[in-house]
């Protein structure tokens, strides 16, 4: 009878252990997008940090690590922290968005000349439930056409028809 009650609490304090560990355990490496209208880069997991960059919305990161509600990220000429409650997970461009397909855009967002938020520049917008066709797809990016122009757009933002 010891040994049982002392195996249901191992189990018990090992399930408690896990707990702790598991957030960081489903967060996989990937792409995910800023979900509010900007958002600090810090060079630490805590807001005591120096900010090393500001990001803004639809910006897309790449998960390193977790740290006490933190997630270091590496974006386009860099890496820093962010509190994970202001990233969303960019869903996978290779099945959300497909080539050749009409999409409508789920919020205003840059048109922009390549596929980077830090390394492009944005030659226009996009607004908010317009039909665009994407004509290929990278990482969470979607390269599209519209109003004459073409260039790359989150793909996180764009919804079937």
């Amino acid at each position: 009878m010891k040994l049982i009650r002392f195996m249901k609490q191992a189990l018990c304090l090992l399930l408690v252990l896990a707990s702790f560990s598991l957030p960081a355990a489903l967060a996989t490496s990937g792409s995910y997008y800023v979900n509010t209208s900007s958002v600090y880069v810090r060079s630490g997991p805590s807001s005591n940090y120096s900010v090393k960059k500001k990001l803004h919305k639809g910006d897309v990161v790449t998960y390193s690590k977790a740290e006490n509600g933190w997630w270091k990220v590496r974006y386009s000429g860099g890496s820093g922290w962010i509190y994970r409650k202001y990233l969303s997970k960019v869903k996978s461009s290779s099945s959300s968005v497909s080539s050749g397909r009409k999409y409508k855009t789920t919020g205003q967002m840059n048109l922009r000349s390549r596929a980077s938020l830090t390394n492009s520049s944005v030659i226009g917008t996009v607004k908010k439930g317009a039909t665009v066709t994407v004509k290929k797809t990278s990482h969470g990016w979607a390269y599209i056409t519209y109003n004459g122009r073409s260039g790359w757009v989150a793909a996180s933002y764009l919804k079937k028809l």
